[in-house]
């Protein structure tokens, strides 16, 4: 190689750091453990903000104070309520549903599960008592994670419009666990384009089933 060229990798050589292998290019003015820490940062969540970003796909809403897009990330929509336009109407042989207010992208933030996080044992009771009572209104959904398996969502007296998100086998919408802080929290997300108008439902069957889950109605 010309001694020029060598000349610039030894420049670039001078200025880097290692870790765990990987060669790192200190910035300007920063130290060893910086160089590391923002290497750390980067890994984790993904140096672009986008369909990448591992905290995203590991469905972990992404810290403020160490995420290095800064207001530029868009991987905080439970924090700054990035939900979609949606509103409730009347739907055919399911009562009441939600639906899409405006174009929803595929994998768009739709709008957060709301409501009593309770146990699948008081779910029965409070579903007996509801029965007991003539009462058919109730509005609960299984929680969607392998180790919240037997936890319900009850938005009957503490929820949002996110309740009235009907069941489908062919759903246009998911129901997925987010990891926000020292937090869960559960959100309806857009699983693949959506129309104005199109109605926002979800698999219930994917969440997890036995025989409340099969009482469980949205009206």
């Amino acid at each position: 190689r010309r001694s020029s060229d060598l000349g610039g990798i030894a420049a670039i050589l001078r200025g880097a750091c290692s870790i765990s292998g990987w060669l790192l290019v200190r910035a300007p003015g920063e130290s060893d453990d910086d160089a590391h820490a923002r290497f750390r940062r980067e890994k984790c969540i993904g140096v672009e903000c986008d369909g990448d970003c591992l905290n995203r796909n590991l469905q972990i809403e992404c810290n403020p104070a160490t995420c290095p897009m800064g207001d530029k990330c868009q991987n905080r929509c439970f924090a700054a309520k990035l939900g979609s336009k949606v509103s409730v109407e009347k739907a055919d042989q399911c009562g009441w549903g939600l639906f899409a207010g405006e174009p929803i992208a595929k994998r768009a933030f739709v709008v957060e599960a709301l409501g009593e996080l309770i146990s699948e044992e008081e779910a029965q009771e409070r579903l007996a008592t509801a029965r007991a009572n003539g009462d058919e209104d109730y509005y609960m959904l299984a929680a969607s994670d392998a180790a919240t398996k037997g936890l319900v969502i009850d938005a009957t007296r503490k929820g949002n419009e996110a309740r009235f998100a009907n069941h489908s086998c062919d759903p246009t919408c998911r129901l997925e666990k987010w990891r926000c802080g020292s937090q869960d929290r559960y959100g309806i997300f857009a699983l693949r384009s959506v129309k104005p108008g199109e109605q926002l439902t979800y698999d219930r069957s994917e969440e997890h089933t036995s025989e409340l889950q099969s009482r469980i109605k949205s009206r």
